[in-house]
């Protein structure tokens, strides 16, 4: 059944292929549109006309590095052999909102800090169009 109200962020994930970043602690997806100047002598007023371009997204998800699953060396092998991703945002609920597109992630950045958690940052910048639809 679809969620009503507010969606909760524990649930609301990045996924590849189906399968969830594994120890995700927060994802983010952007979604850009360029604005293309249309002013000209012909407006009036003094304010500046624009429309819409090219649009783009990126997407990045934090992660706790475990030594196995969808985590810091699939990431890392995956950047170097330049991998497209087919990435899903959401929660895997039928009738809830999900965006997806394809990516290649752009950045991996692991951080170690004494007597922490080993911690993963995971950037990915889309190639082509970004889906808007609810699951099916």
């Amino acid at each position: 059944m679809a969620t009503t109200g507010i969606y909760n962020g524990t649930y609301f994930r990045l996924f590849h292929n189906g399968t969830a970043f594994a120890d995700s602690t927060e994802c983010t997806l952007n979604i850009t549109a360029e604005m293309r100047e249309t002013s000209s002598k012909d407006i009036v007023g003094g304010w500046r006309a624009v429309e819409p371009g090219q649009k783009a997204f990126t997407a990045s998800t934090s992660v706790l590095v475990r030594t196995t699953g969808q985590n810091g060396k699939f990431a890392v092998d995956k950047l170097i052999a330049g991998t497209v991703f087919d990435l899903v945002m959401g929660n895997d609920v039928t009738g809830d909102w999900e965006l997806a597109g394809q990516a290649y992630l752009s950045s991996v950045s692991i951080t170690a800090t004494n007597k922490e958690n080993v911690t993963g940052e995971f950037q990915f910048e889309g190639t082509g169009a970004l889906t808007s639809a609810l699951t099916a």
